[in-house]
């Protein structure tokens, strides 16, 4: 008799042990369907090296967005592609999508968002550091400074944040 008794024990003590490992992964991936959110993207015509998936996005610092995927334009636009590869914008261009989470950004229309861009909504590339590792930072700038680059199969570019260079040092080149 006492040997059932202890089987319901260990039998019911497994069961509450797979109980709270189901409630602590059902807790830690409700955070990935609670952020859900505006999903934009943007095409960089520099090399995205140090920049990944996951990377935050920040305007002035604050967080308020991740990096979604990064790929090459003409993978994802096969039609950009025209006859010759090497001019082909599509061919030298990144797209970086990302999201912005809606607790985190005031909720705009596209004609709202539209306006922003033209005001000088811009995106680019900035270090964490000494580590390599980047992150996109969103800020207002001068438009005429930073006219957006064309966006691939030349549709509309008003809806998408364009970037900007990255800022280098000004280091000597060697010369040729």
């Amino acid at each position: 008799m006492e040997d059932r008794g202890l089987y319901f024990r260990v039998g019911l003590t497994i069961l509450g042990g797979v109980a709270a490992l189901l409630a602590l992964v059902v807790w830690i991936g409700a955070d990935t369907f609670r952020r859900r959110g505006f999903t934009f993207e943007t095409y960089f015509a520099e090399s995205v090296q140090g920049l990944d998936t996951g990377a935050q996005v920040r305007f002035r610092g604050v967080a308020i967005g991740t990096v979604r995927e990064i790929a090459i334009a003409a993978a994802v636009y096969p039609e950009a592609m025209r006859g010759d590869i090497p001019h082909s914008e599509a061919a030298r261009l990144v797209v970086v999508r990302f999201e912005l989470f809606r607790d985190r950004v005031v909720e705009t229309s596209l004609e709202q968002f539209r306006s922003l861009v033209d005001a000088g909504l811009r995106l680019r590339m900035a270090s964490q550091g000494l580590t390599g590792l980047l992150y996109l930072e969103m800020d207002l700038l001068d438009p005429t400074r930073f006219p957006p680059l064309v966006r691939c199969g030349g549709r509309n570019t008003s809806s998408y944040p364009p970037c900007r260079p990255r800022l280098r040092s000004s280091s000597p080149r060697p010369n040729s």
